[in-house]
């Protein structure tokens, strides 16, 4: 029996990655998949903006960065005691807004090019050796591997040597949220940047609202400062769009089924051959598409739903009315764990 899967998302390929993990995972395991965005993305981030990020306080001008030197996590002259990244767009986000100002610094004449790529490797570099907390491995995995790439492949490797990354991670907020407060306690003043999308759940910002009070005597321990910083804007496709791109989808399953020797648009048998599963991974994604999706001539017949995230398989169960397979975590072997106990929803 074939065994189809549709990813409805970007491909990791068109990002940077030799092959999406997801789409290898699926392979690995005898799948047959497509991946099918249902979002874009406007990616907010400008070079002024990270300019500002990465620059320490009392540092104003370029010059004085020569003699900038890293210090203690509580005595850090960076304006934030740790990052919080939130999903692989705002490592996009990230990337390109540096390779951006790398490209505007060599076009700088050649007197003050070396003093400007310095300047920046350095606090580049020093930034990025703040604790960062992340959501789900493929963001950290992704984190690492772009700020690995530009201190390697890019004119900053002429400049300083890739930064010693602290890095924390857990499948979503609320399991990031004890690290983040576990680190609190080793700060003496808690100040966080936060780079998220547009639209993004407020567990973390809610969470770190409230004051750190002492439990024996209600008094203020400690207060924490939060900078959020949307990076990227979700764009939701058109109907047409989104027809047009589910139509690929259609012609990716019916040249791959035949149900009793018949083309699956001329069949009313609902036991399909083969497998097929549909993969989401944002609420976002199944608003774009829920109205559409179910006109599609394979929806009628036996098709599998699953989601990355538990927001997103709640999200997609109270839409469409039917079973859905939660990956165990927010990876390609989380979401292949839950689709081998597909046959026990």
């Amino acid at each position: 029996m074939k065994k189809l899967a549709v990813l409805f998302k970007n491909s990791g390929a068109n990002h940077g990655d030799l092959k999406d993990p997801y789409e290898q995972k699926f392979s690995d395991n005898g799948y047959l998949s497509l991946s099918i965005p249902l979002l874009d993305f406007d990616y907010l981030l400008t070079s002024e903006q990270l300019q500002d990020i990465i620059t320490p306080r009392g540092y104003p001008n370029f010059e004085s960065f020569s003699t900038f030197t890293t210090t203690p996590a509580n005595q850090s002259p960076l304006p934030y005691s740790g990052i919080i990244i939130t999903s692989g767009n705002s490592v996009i986000a990230l990337d390109r807004t540096i390779k951006s100002i790398i490209s505007e610094t060599l076009r700088e004449s050649e007197e003050i090019r070396p003093l400007l790529l310095s300047s920046f490797a350095l606090r580049l570099k020093s930034f990025f050796e703040t604790p960062v907390f992340a959501i789900g491995p493929a963001t950290s995995k992704k984190l690492e591997s772009c700020i690995n790439s530009i201190f390697t492949t890019t004119e900053l490797a002429k400049c300083q040597t890739p930064p010693s990354m602290v890095l924390q991670e857990a499948p979503n907020a609320n399991q990031l949220l004890p690290l983040i407060f576990d680190y609190i306690k080793k700060v003496d003043s808690p100040n966080f940047l936060f780079l998220c999308g547009d639209i993004s759940l407020e567990t973390i910002p809610k969470a770190l609202a409230s004051p750190i009070v002492d439990s024996n005597t209600g008094e203020t321990i400690k207060t924490i400062e939060l900078t959020r910083i949307v990076v990227y804007k979700t764009i939701k496709n058109d109907p047409q769009t989104v027809l047009a791109k589910l139509e690929l989808v259609s012609d990716f399953i019916i040249s791959n089924i035949i149900s009793n020797g018949n083309r699956l648009n001329n069949s009313n048998d609902s036991n399909i051959d083969p497998y097929l599963v549909l993969v989401f991974f944002s609420p976002s994604g199944i608003d774009t598409v829920k109205n559409l999706i179910v006109e599609m001539p394979w929806w009628s017949h036996t098709v599998h739903l699953a989601a990355i995230g538990n927001t997103t398989a709640q999200k997609c169960a109270d839409v469409f009315i039917k079973p859905v397979a939660k990956a165990s975590s927010p990876s390609p072997d989380g979401l292949l764990e839950a689709l081998n106990n597909l046959s026990n929803l």
